[in-house]
C-alpha cells in the first residue's frame, strides 16, 4: 500500500506539476485561477476538476455494496453517499 501511495503521488506530480504556493499568495492565486483561458474558454478550477476526474477511478455498484449492508447502514449519514 505504501508503494502504491508513492507511485500515485509521483504520477500526480508528473501530470499536475508543482501545486504548492505560500499562503501570502492565496488571494492572488484564487483570482488567477478564476480567469478564463480565451482559447479553451475554461478557467483553472475547471481544468483541475477535469484532471481530478481523469485520475479518480470510477466505482461500480459492486465496489460500494459493502456500504449498503445492514450492519453498515447506521454508520452512513446519507444512504445516497456511500464510499
Amino acid at each position: 500500500d505504501q508503494y502504491k501511495f508513492v507511485y500515485d503521488t509521483l504520477e500526480e506530480y508528473v501530470i499536475c506539476g508543482a501545486s504548492w504556493f505560500p499562503v501570502s499568495e492565496l488571494s492572488l492565486r484564487l483570482k488567477q485561477k478564476s480567469i478564463k483561458n480565451p482559447v479553451t474558454k475554461t478557467n483553472e478550477y475547471q481544468r483541475e476538476y477535469q484532471q481530478i476526474c481523469k485520475q479518480t477511478p470510477r466505482f461500480t455498484i459492486g465496489d460500494c455494496a459493502g456500504g449498503h449492508r445492514a450492519d453498515n447502514r447506521e454508520k452512513n449519514r446519507d444512504v445516497l453517499v456511500v464510499p
